[in-house]
């Protein structure tokens, strides 16, 4: 994969080269608004307007590298709307960097073809965290394919076995608790030893000990409820919010980085990750695609013979099933949708008795 081509090597932009640029190019006029969202954790500009664009275009020409995050309400979900691209390249520390805040709902398709364009570049590379919602999104919206991207989801994923984590020992089965009965794992645990468990961006950077400060964890918290995405205008706080996860996306990979779990497979898989639902977005409710384990035959190419599994209707290896399900003409589920049909079924099963335990604390309708 080609990032720099024949152009020179790529020198970190401070902040004060960034502020210089604008100031340059565009009279001022957007200089003035990073300075205004600098607040000693982020910086960033917020682009609402077609004309503001080709200010974000300065900022982030000539990096071989862009962090890349999306927001929205459900995003990537089928009848959701993305709100937000995040855009940032890499600074010499997080208090120097520039996020770029572009409003998708503030711009059509055509105004945001440029961005589009560097996000469909293969010279450029882009790293993001969790990207199939993000390409959904951008795909079924807007007709954008990434180009070029490296998930550190993945990269994460790839690291425990760096780190001495074998499939099928304690640690990687261990993963799977409580997202799985425990009780379920346990008695079957070699139908689990590919069954991975994929961690949120703050539990990454937890576990791989990312020094953050307070602050940018706690934005990382502020926003559970992700309808307000679509309420305009967004607020400061929103804003904080989306520059401050490309910094955490940026911090990490700077990490995997510097201990060597970037590796030349990656952008391959990454590509087959985040692109798994071009061909049909998820409904809200699809339990078999939306779930916290790793999809099968990501990390590993498909080269030998396979078969559909009849739920999530993937073209997978015998690896992929228990070998009773393999043999299966029809109802043949693969490993991860076995598992999440567990998960369901215990779901289920507490909700029914909750519901239970409701009938008959209000069997006579006094609440006693």
């Amino acid at each position: 994969m080609s990032t720099t081509g024949s152009s020179p090597p790529f020198r970190f932009k401070s902040l004060s080269d960034t502020v210089a640029e604008l100031e340059e190019e565009t009279s001022g006029e957007i200089a003035k608004l990073l300075k205004s969202n600098s607040d000693g954790i982020t910086n960033f500009i917020f682009c609402d307007k077609a004309e503001h664009l080709p200010a974000v275009i300065v900022g982030l020409k000539g990096s071989p590298t862009l962090f890349l995050d999306c927001e929205g309400s459900r995003l990537g979900i089928k009848t959701r709307r993305l709100s937000l691209i995040s855009l940032g390249i890499p600074a010499p520390t997080p208090q120097k960097q520039c996020v770029y805040l572009i409003d998708t709902l503030a711009l059509g398709t055509p105004e945001l073809r440029p961005i589009f364009d560097l996000l469909e570049s293969s010279d450029i590379q882009k790293v993001v965290f969790d990207g199939q919602m993000d390409q959904s999104a951008l795909f079924h919206e807007h007709n954008v394919t990434i180009q070029s991207v490296v998930d550190l989801q993945l990269a994460d994923i790839k690291s425990r076995r760096l780190r001495g984590e074998r499939e099928g020992s304690p640690e990687q089965i261990g993963r799977l608790w409580p997202y799985l009965p425990r009780n379920k794992v346990a008695s079957k645990a070699s139908l689990y030893e590919k069954v991975h468990k994929l961690a949120g961006l703050g539990q990454a950077l937890e576990e791989h000990e990312v020094e953050l400060n307070e602050q940018q964890m706690e934005r990382k918290s502020l926003f559970s409820d992700q309808q307000r995405w679509i309420e305009h205008p967004l607020s400061r706080l929103h804003l904080q919010y989306a520059a401050n996860d490309i910094n955490l996306i940026s911090r990490l990979w700077g990490h995997f980085v510097d201990a060597g779990y970037i590796d030349g497979q990656l952008p391959e898989q990454s590509l087959r990750y985040i692109r798994m639902w071009n061909n049909a977005q998820p409904d809200d409710d699809d339990v078999y695609k939306r779930h916290a384990l790793l999809p099968l035959a990501i990390l590993d190419a498909v080269t030998s013979r396979t078969k559909e599994c009849t739920v999530c209707q993937r073209l997978l290896p015998e690896s992929s099933f228990s070998k009773t399900a393999w043999d299966k003409p029809k109802d043949r589920k693969c490993l991860v949708c076995r598992a999440i049909v567990i998960r369901v079924q215990r779901e289920n099963q507490i909700q029914d008795a909750i519901e239970r335990e409701g009938d008959y604390y209000d069997s006579d309708g006094s609440g006693f």
